[in-house]
């Protein structure tokens, strides 16, 4: 388990990167969404991250971006996952071109899968980095055993579910549903 959690901070790091990547001579406008959703925050960092996440783009299966093949990874409005796989491991910097969005400075990147859930709320260009495991709890992730990850039914549901500020510590509940094609 210790190894999951290391590989799924490694793997939120590369995409809170992702999530604030611009490319100026390769702007491409997000397309359909292919998920949706809203998810509420509650907790003392709303003060700071807002009170609501609005999903733009959900990708399901996507371990190259993930490392995880039963997992989804769920960005904010505006910003789109690129179709094309990306090569050369999940912490490869040539990752980075996978999220495309014109705000580099706000958004947020939510891996879900394999009981866990790690997460990264972009503000102003201050990275909130966020995580728990189903199994347990560490120093960096929170105990969370209140989501439910469907994925025959292709939908995410939060509910009361505790993320852990990993440098902080202060806890970040979620609450809503994503669901996606």
């Amino acid at each position: 388990m210790k190894h999951f959690q290391n590989h799924l901070v490694i793997i939120l790091l590369c995409l809170i990167s992702v999530s604030c990547n611009h490319h100026d001579n390769e702007v491409e406008t997000p397309s359909k969404t292919r998920g949706e959703g809203t998810i509420l925050l509650s907790g003392d960092d709303t003060t700071v991250v807002g009170k609501t996440l609005i999903v733009g783009d959900v990708v399901y299966g996507r371990d190259d971006l993930t490392g995880i093949k039963e997992s989804i990874a769920i960005v904010n409005k505006g910003a789109k996952i690129s179709e094309e796989r990306a090569t050369g491991g999940t912490a490869n910097p040539e990752n980075l071109s996978s999220i495309i969005t014109d705000d580099k400075d706000n958004g947020f990147v939510i891996v879900v899968g394999a009981g866990a859930v790690s997460m990264a709320i972009l503000v102003d260009g201050t990275p909130y980095r966020y995580g728990c495991i189903s199994e347990g709890s560490t120093t960096t992730f929170s105990n969370c055993d209140s989501f439910d990850f469907d994925i025959s039914e292709k939908k995410m549901i939060f509910s009361d579910t505790a993320v852990k500020n990993t440098e902080t510590g202060t806890l970040l509940t979620l609450d809503g549903t994503v669901t996606w094609e």
